[in-house]
Parts: structure tokens; C-alpha cells; sequence
């Protein structure tokens, strides 16, 4: 995986370098096949792994999104107000594609 970075790096593309730096990346994704069970379904423990990060990935958008309200009700400049709109905004779909995760695990464990 380093050296496609690094190639990637040279040929400029530098997002998926940062991806990587960031763990998002897809350059070393693991094919389905060799991690699910027979059944289609996650197994057990990884399943329960993943709901407990959702859990706590909850409570951190909770925290931003209070935070982010507290912010909103102070007076603010309007460019200032802009920037705590898309907070706010993104936090809100943090929320929505963390529910929807969560959801997804429940189904298949």
C-alpha cells in the first residue's frame, strides 16, 4: 500500500494520500468475501465492534451538535454564522448516515 501512495503522490494525487493519512482510504480494502460469513451476514464479533463505535461516534456528533446549538444562539458576525450553519448542517448529516449505519448493523447481526 505505501509504495501505491507513493506513486500516486508523484503522479499528484494527493487525495488519496490524504485519505490514507486519514484511514478513509480504499487502497487497501479487504474484498468482501474474505470477511463475511457463509451467510451473507457480518459475523458476530465484528458486528459487535462496529456497534460499539457507532455508539460512540453518537455520542461525539451529540456533543458536536449541542455545541455547535450553544455557538449559534450567541451573537455571531455574519460570515462567522455561515461557517456554524454548515457545521450544524454537517453534524446533522453525521448524524443521519450514523443512524442509518447503525441500522444496517442491526439487520445483519
Amino acid at each position: 500500500m505505501r509504495e501505491t501512495t507513493q506513486q500516486a503522490l508523484l503522479q499528484g494525487d494527493y487525495t488519496n494520500h490524504l485519505l490514507a493519512a486519514r484511514r478513509l482510504s480504499n487502497l487497501a480494502r479487504v474484498p468482501a468475501d474474505t470477511i463475511m460469513a457463509t451467510d451473507n451476514r457480518i459475523p458476530l464479533e465484528i458486528a459487535r465492534q462496529l456497534r460499539a463505535l457507532a455508539h460512540d461516534l453518537s455520542n461525539s456528533l451529540e456533543t458536536i451538535l449541542q455545541a455547535t446549538y450553544l455557538v449559534s444562539q450567541t451573537d455571531l458576525p455574519a460570515n462567522t454564522r455561515r461557517w456554524v450553519e454548515m457545521m450544524d448542517q454537517a453534524s446533522q448529516e453525521a448524524v443521519a448516515l450514523n443512524r442509518t449505519l447503525r441500522e444496517i448493523l442491526r439487520s445483519q447481526s
